[in-house]
């Protein structure tokens, strides 16, 4: 059944000013119905505090990880279930990521420019935070607002 919309916006604003924030890094969780859940983290916010997640995005993403880890992912995005988890990574999660970023740059085909925009997030300045939402409950774009650290 395809149940992912073709987008998925996600605003990131300050709980206190209300104003977007830039350059912050989201992890999304797909919970998979075959074998492992699949975790990718997200381009960094725009100026505007907006991330879009493309759905031809997951399902390129879907396709690396199966690749790359052939006996322990098998689902595809429209096997997976029909929710998600987003997480704003906390910094020390937000190194690690980084660190996978490196390890695997080639098989991934991630630029160094692209590894310097995550190495440039203030995910530091605030509170992580874990937030989980149901596909048929999406009806306008999503809105994180976080608490400075």
């Amino acid at each position: 059944m395809d149940t992912f919309p073709e987008i998925i916006r996600i605003k990131i604003c300050d709980s206190d000013t209300g104003k977007p924030i830039e350059k912050i890094v989201l992890k999304i969780k797909l919970y998979a119905k075959h074998k492992n859940d699949y975790n990718f983290i997200l381009p960094p916010s725009d100026k505007n505090g907006f991330v879009e997640v493309k759905k031809t995005w997951l399902e390129e993403e879907i396709t690396k990880e199966q690749a790359l880890f052939v006996m322990d992912y098998a689902s595809n995005l429209n096997e997976c279930e029909p929710k998600f988890r987003l997480t704003v990574l906390d910094g020390k999660s937000l190194d690690k990521a980084i660190g996978a970023m490196i390890l695997y740059q080639e098989a991934l085909k991630i630029t160094n420019i692209e590894i310097e925009k995550y190495r440039q997030a203030i995910n530091k300045k605030y509170y992580s935070k874990e937030l989980d939402f149901a596909l048929i409950d999406l009806k306008d774009d999503i809105c994180i607002e976080l608490d400075v650290y």
